[in-house]
């Protein structure tokens, strides 16, 4: 990614994290440190901005197989994180209450 496609993606990204977190609020959300809207909205910002701001001759199969590939990467990232979540909170519903 180029110096000022990397500008881009950090400036869209504050935005992203401030509309997240007045998001969550709005649905009462309990997140005092930010981290949803850090890691999780910005950070699949993160992962689907490389198919949009990378030069194109960055991939060999264009700019929309990337953005497919991204995609396919960050649905695996909210699986893998959701099923992940929920098993620990069912074992700590289970053992601690």
């Amino acid at each position: 990614m180029t110096p000022s496609g990397s500008l881009a993606v950090g400036l869209i990204a504050g935005i992203i994290y401030s509309v997240g977190h007045d998001a969550l609020l709005r649905f009462k959300v309990d997140d005092a440190l930010g981290v949803v809207p850090a890691h999780g909205f910005c950070g699949a910002w993160g992962i689907i901005s490389l198919a949009i701001f990378a030069p194109a001759e960055s991939f060999e199969d264009g700019r929309m197989t990337q953005l497919l590939v991204q995609s396919a990467g960050l649905l695996a990232c909210v699986i893998w994180a959701g099923v992940v979540s929920w098993v620990v909170y069912l074992a700590i519903q289970k053992f601690i209450g």
